[in-house]
């Protein structure tokens, strides 16, 4: 079951799109004919009393210009949609715009119904398990079903040592781990 990603991407987004970087396209085994995959990386706060660690698309620099630093790419998802694909959207709460995000695979009317409001579509990515594909966990501190939310690429025993419980896999996106092994072996 895919559900809202409850996700405080980045504030610095506000000035723009949720999903805002340069595709690069690469041709590799196990990937879609056609498709275009964009690199999803992972960021943490610089200078931050608790490890914050979000996804973006944006550049190095300006992840750095807005307090970030990008510590390698954490998947891959498609930015035009592929035989099997469900579209990822950008959402922001209704009352506040722009002062959290999430990314969410639900229908418009259900975002709405919970007060919040789409901002455009972030990507593609696999409802289903498949080769070459990588589990994106929905992720809350430990004891609590209603968030803070998060995403990880990480699996379960790895997040209950960060307090973190991983409650449902969100979506399936292209394993960056093993494009780039495809890329190198090429």
């Amino acid at each position: 079951m895919l559900r809202t990603l409850g996700l405080t991407l980045l504030t610095a987004l506000a000035l723009g799109a949720c999903v805002s970087s340069t595709p690069v396209a690469l041709v590799t085994a196990g990937m879609l004919p056609g498709s275009i995959p964009v690199p999803i990386y992972r960021e943490a706060l610089v200078d931050s009393p608790t490890p914050r660690f979000y996804f973006s698309t944006r550049t190095s620099a300006e992840a750095e210009r807005f307090g970030w630093r990008q510590l390698g790419i954490a998947f891959y998802a498609y930015i035009t949609p592929v035989p099997g694909t469900v579209a990822v959207y950008c959402e922001t709460p209704a009352s506040a715009p722009h002062s959290d995000y999430r990314f969410s695979t639900r229908p418009e009317a259900a975002a709405l119904e919970e007060g919040w409001m789409r901002l455009n579509l972030a990507f593609y990515a696999f409802p289903e398990p498949r080769p070459g594909a990588v589990p994106v966990a929905l992720e809350s501190p430990l004891g609590s079903t209603t968030g803070p939310f998060g995403l990880a690429v990480r699996d379960a025993a790895d997040a209950r040592g960060f307090g973190v419980a991983q409650l449902e896999t969100a979506f399936y996106a292209i394993d960056a781990e093993a494009l780039t092994h495809a890329a190198e072996t090429r």
